[in-house]
């Protein structure tokens, strides 16, 4: 494959990847939050949010980006 193809595949499937990646990340805490880790995965909670954070940011700019140009 081309870089063309791998490009235009990465912009179809980009959203269902960035929900993947939060899904899985909120799967995780909301297990580990009601097992009896709770503890272990308190302090963890800042780090979902930040993960959570960076995946918005990295979707608006790509969105804003889209949107001025377009």
């Amino acid at each position: 494959m081309d870089k063309d193809k791998i490009s235009q595949k990465w912009k179809k499937y980009e959203s269902l990847v960035l929900i993947a990646v939060l899904v899985i990340f909120y799967l995780v805490g909301i297990i580990g939050l009601t097992s009896a880790y709770r503890e272990s995965f308190l302090p963890l909670s800042f780090m979902n949010l930040l993960i959570s954070f960076v995946v918005l940011l990295f979707a608006l700019k790509k969105r804003a980006l889209h949107f001025s140009f377009s």
